[in-house]
């Protein structure tokens, strides 16, 4: 029988094709929902002296069903469990505490006189990584797997929230030679409620027929929810953000542990 404190990271890996797996079935629920038209942008103008105001609100018709979030909630786990699966294996490896696991703390007098101690035999490189993903750091930290942790928690007590919402495309969809468009501003679409604006625009009023920005719709997690906006301040996609953590943890935290199983 295999020894699981010898074969820690070959299960955690084994458990990342499970995610993967996870992630593939959520991604089909998703676009079955999608594909219900569950929301839609309707477009709404007005004239103002030299120029037309475009207002693009979202209307909500459906809200996503307990299945994607439970798939959600099940991607979750698995990513979370993954990390304490790593940090479980290695300290069985080097002799530590069997209830050990991967925790985070908000102060650094908390992680120093609490979790420090647990993880004194672990090896330098395992012990100075666990340090860098604190929420207490300060500056730049890597902040992905507090976020999956405060995201677990909330599965565990709430499910994930997730809303049915719409983002813009790579193209606003004019026609001609050069953009009619004078100014455009997104609006952060939280929670599900109804007929909130995702989008406004200015644009001459001769030119505004050719002014048609096109809109995507999507199920993402709730900004104000644990994992918040992506980079470009918009609504982390639930597919593309679980799928994002998988593999970060297949590419660069299984091959931490690797010298070591």
């Amino acid at each position: 029988m295999t020894n699981p404190r010898s074969d820690y990271v070959h299960l955690a890996a084994l458990r990342l094709d499970w995610v993967s797996a996870g992630i593939d079935r959520l991604e089909e629920l998703v676009d079955s929902f999608l594909a219900t038209k569950p929301c839609e942008v309707v477009t709404g103008m007005k004239r103002e002296g030299k120029y037309a105001r475009f207002s693009y609100v979202v209307r909500i018709h459906q809200q996503p069903p307990p299945a994607i979030r439970f798939a959600i909630g099940d991607v979750v786990h698995n990513l979370r469990a993954t990390l304490d699966n790593l940090v479980w294996g290695i300290g069985q490896v080097f002799k530590a505490d069997n209830n050990l696991g991967l925790e985070f703390h908000d102060s650094e007098s908390s992680f120093r006189d609490c979790y420090l101690p647990k993880i004194s035999k672990l090896p330098d490189p395992i012990r100075d990584w666990i340090t860098s993903i604190q929420p207490y750091q300060t500056g730049h930290y890597i902040v992905l797997f507090h976020r999956l942790h405060n995201l677990w928690n909330r599965d565990k007590h709430r499910t994930p929230t997730v809303i049915g919402t719409a983002g813009e495309t790579s193209t606003l969809g004019y026609s001609g030679d050069t953009t009619p468009l004078k100014e455009m501003t997104f609006y952060r679409v939280s929670g599900q409620k109804d007929q909130q604006q995702l989008a406004s625009a200015i644009v001459p009023w001769e030119r505004r027929s050719e002014f048609k920005p096109e809109f995507t719709l999507l199920v993402a997690f709730d900004p104000a929810g644990p994992v918040g906006l992506d980079l470009l301040r918009r609504p982390q996609c639930v597919v593309d953000y679980l799928r994002h953590v998988q593999k970060y943890i297949l590419t660069n935290v299984i091959p931490k542990f690797e010298p070591y199983a």
